[in-house]
């Protein structure tokens, strides 16, 4: 059975850098898997400029492959896919919607609507050209980059594109075109599937590399035959993951172990956001807020991390409240209690004060 790998939103700078390294392990893997097609659903390049500079760079990374690679211009690049540039024999760009590459026999048929600014009504009209066209007896695709609205994105799921609108449709604009695959870019958050009421599938891989800070947890590309369902693949490339620690003044662990504990078993891949939470008891393990916090930037370099949130504080500051001082009074007078009761209604208070003051 043929099969596809699409992904979308690579963004690429420059040669060299993690995101370049990220489009050459998607060609790796293609090649693994004997696709028999790559899919880049738009903004391949950053901007147009860093198109123009790395144009040499991608010919013989992408001439060296035996299957086609399907190129969608996107709202970063589109400018420049409009000098014709030739990356490669095996590659193509999508320059009307009305042209679709055809492959086996004319059996498997890719239409592309390559970026440009329009309106939902413009949008529309261009589906409807297309009505004549679909033949049901092949495989349809629709290669897309653009804003779905039938979910709730918020402006950061798209990159750093703001609050305009780009290319907005909804599911029912394709219930009378016979798509059996609209493969869409410009999502980056995540890999998303939506069933169409044809059968067919709309997918965002969401992009292979993070972005921007919002596009969390592994990335992932669309991995599938045709003829069946979509299949996200994880990919080994970067991507930001934000880590909360609480930190429990009765925990007989030191902070710096607690913190450690939590991102010991990160993949190498990870760039943290370390939010660090809650009240330690500095006297206990000789520090101060200060001490902590020094201590704390230097496992920045050890496991990724890129940035400390600091939202903690030495348990001194609930120990002087005078609340708590009372109690400990009243707790301390107690001696209908043993040892080990003590202790633990000390820790049901601490945990009860850190809670509230929080």
């Amino acid at each position: 059975m043929i099969k596809i790998l699409h992904t979308a939103d690579l963004h690429l700078q420059k040669k060299g850098d993690e995101r370049w390294a990220t489009l050459v392990k998607i060609l790796q893997l293609a090649r693994a898997e004997k696709v028999a097609f790559l899919i880049i659903a738009g903004d391949l390049f950053d901007a147009n400029s860093q198109a123009e500079n790395l144009k040499r760079e991608l010919r013989p990374l992408f001439s060296q492959n035996e299957f086609e690679i399907l190129i969608l211009p996107g709202n970063h690049d589109a400018r420049w896919w409009q000098t014709s540039p030739f990356l490669g024999n095996n590659v193509k760009i999508f320059t009307e919607l009305t042209q679709p590459f055809l492959y086996s026999e004319g059996k498997i048929a890719f239409y592309g609507l390559p970026f440009e600014f329009m309106s939902r009504d413009e949008l529309l009209q261009k589906w409807q050209l297309l009505k004549p066209a679909l033949e049901t007896k092949r495989t349809n695709f629709l290669v897309f980059h653009g804003e779905l609205l039938d979910a709730f994105y918020l402006p950061t799921d798209f990159g750093d594109e703001g609050r305009e609108r780009y290319l907005p449709v909804k599911l029912v604009d394709f219930s009378e075109l016979a798509f059996d695959y609209i493969l869409a870019g410009h999502f980056h958050t995540r890999f998303e599937v939506f069933s169409m009421k044809n059968g067919g599938y709309f997918i965002y891989p969401g992009s292979p590399i993070s972005i921007t800070r919002k596009e969390l947890g592994p990335r992932r590309v669309n991995l599938f035959k045709i003829g069946q369902p979509p299949s996200e693949v994880i990919l080994a490339t970067p991507f930001y993951q934000e880590i909360e620690v609480f930190l429990d003044p009765t925990q007989k662990s030191s902070p710096l172990e607690v913190v450690e504990a939590a991102l010991s078993n990160l993949p190498q891949e990870a760039r943290v956001i370390l939010r660090v939470k809650g009240f330690f008891d500095g006297r206990r393990h000789n520090l101060t807020e200060q001490s902590f916090q020094e201590k704390l930037e230097q496992l920045t370099a050890k496991y990724n991390v890129e940035d400390i949130q600091p939202e903690y504080y030495d348990f001194q500051r609930v120990a002087q409240e005078r609340l708590f001082q009372e109690v400990m009074d009243r707790l301390n007078q107690r001696s209908d209690l043993e040892e080990a009761e003590r202790t633990k209604m000390r820790e049901i208070v601490i945990r009860a004060m850190v809670e509230a003051l929080a």
